[in-house]
């Protein structure tokens, strides 16, 4: 005959009050001690049961919930193309960390041209599309009929110089070691071989001008072994000094390096001869000039009463050309450096005296 389980019941031999007892599973024999096991069993088993449904029951609602917001998503255009951009930005933010440095670039240039690429990512209509999202009506009316990222332009430049870097001349790309030189770099392309643009300087009559080598309208133009960007400090110097001391707006840095090529100076700028660019320029512009000794004191007094004073550094093989404005409350040098965006920048006499080859005043 099957025997009837007695299921949740308490075993025999353990009497009611001995229940509360800590203890009381010490005075049960084996089969109890197994009985009240199968008991306690299948309380357990009628516990979690209907915790299990009611588990299950909740996490088809979440999945249910999860399909439906990732439908009422895909749906949207604005989530859409506020991923697209996000997507875009990524894979541009990858590429430029992830780039190899040309064999002819050096550290410095590199690291500068890619925190310069990173940069130059405008994020502000991935900011405006997150405001979007967020419910932010007059930030998605921004984006109404859009339904792809924007392609910026200056990310297609920092594109074309890495994809293309051997079409970029490796002294041109050194220039971007001045993070103001930069997009004169990324410029290049559209101005190889370029004649120039002749222009009209701005009010030369009161103070004398900062010209830079690098300007677009002269510093492509081929200048003895390279560019006027990084051999035109003569040229540039000369025309800070002639045009303020001429009053005159069209002396500009491209009309003395036509001149230097016509008189011979393009490849001889200095010398340890008197002649040089210099004086061959203040004879057929008639500014007068005098060549200075190379005493500190003598540059100071000169530039101090009003003169403005060419100073070339380093050595003939590799000169390096200041105009000098004036002289600051320290007695320091004010002075235009051509090849620099840092300008003016100031030079201690004590210390740059040692470096001058020449020094030539002009009024």
């Amino acid at each position: 005959m099957k025997q009837v389980k007695h299921v949740n019941q308490a075993p025999e031999g353990a009497d009611e009050k001995d229940l509360f007892r800590s203890d009381w599973k010490e005075d049960l024999d084996d089969d109890n001690r197994k009985k009240l096991s199968r008991v306690q069993r299948n309380q357990k088993r009628n516990f979690w049961i209907p915790c299990l449904v009611v588990a299950i029951a909740l996490g088809g609602v979440s999945l249910g919930a999860a399909y439906w917001m990732d439908h009422k998503e895909s749906s949207n255009p604005i989530v859409q193309l506020q991923k697209a951009e996000e997507k875009q930005y990524n894979d541009y933010v990858n590429w430029v960390n992830n780039l190899e440095k040309p064999a002819d670039w050096d550290d410095e240039t590199f690291e500068t041209l890619k925190t310069a690429a990173l940069n130059a990512y405008s994020t502000a209509d991935l900011e405006e599309l997150n405001k979007a999202v967020e419910g932010d009506a007059q930030a998605a009316a921004k984006f109404e009929g859009q339904t792809e990222a924007k392609v910026q332009e200056p990310i297609k430049q920092y594109e074309d110089l890495f994809n293309n870097a051997s079409s970029y001349p490796a002294n041109i790309v050194a220039l971007a070691k001045d993070p103001g030189l930069v997009a004169f770099v990324l410029e290049y392309p559209n101005h190889a071989n370029d004649s120039g643009t002749d222009v009209t300087l701005g009010d030369v009559t009161q103070q004398m001008p900062d010209l830079k080598t690098f300007d677009q309208a002269w510093g492509y133009v081929p200048y003895r072994d390279s560019i006027m960007a990084i051999s035109g400090g003569a040229p540039t110097v000369i025309a800070d000094v002639f045009s303020y001391c001429l009053d005159d707006p069209t002396i500009t840095p491209l009309s003395i390096a036509r001149w230097a090529k016509e008189a011979g100076y393009e490849n001889n700028e200095v010398s340890e001869a008197e002649d040089s660019i210099f004086s061959g320029a203040a004879l057929t512009y008639g500014v007068p000039m005098i060549p200075l000794a190379l005493y500190k004191t003598q540059i100071t007094d000169h530039v101090s009463q009003g003169y403005p004073t060419i100073i070339v550094t380093g050595s003939y093989e590799a000169p390096k050309y200041y105009a000098i404005d004036s002289v600051d409350a320290n007695g320091q040098w004010v002075a235009y450096d051509p090849t620099t965006s840092a300008s003016p920048v100031t030079l201690d006499p004590d210390t740059t005296i040692d470096t001058v080859i020449k020094a030539y005043s002009f009024w």
